[in-house]
């Protein structure tokens, strides 16, 4: 209980991610791209997971580098 009070007495902003997405980009469609890619590491070997987020049809984000699908 005190976490829930800390929370509404001081409005603090407590949604996911994805949830807020959602709701700024209101009737248009959302879509989560994720690529593995083979990548070079000290050993040479390895891969490397790639996350492409588009609304509608614009890309709004990027990112790499990530070591597993739940991180990227």
């Amino acid at each position: 209980m005190p976490y829930l009070r800390w929370i509404w007495r001081d409005k603090v902003h407590v949604w996911h991610p994805q949830e807020e997405l959602g709701v700024l980009a209101n009737t248009e469609t959302i879509k989560y791209v994720i690529e593995v890619r083979q990548s070079e590491d000290l050993r040479g070997e390895g891969r490397e997971y790639l996350c492409k987020v588009l609304v509608g049809d614009v890309e709004i984000v990027g990112v790499g580098g990530g070591v597993a699908k739940e991180e990227i």
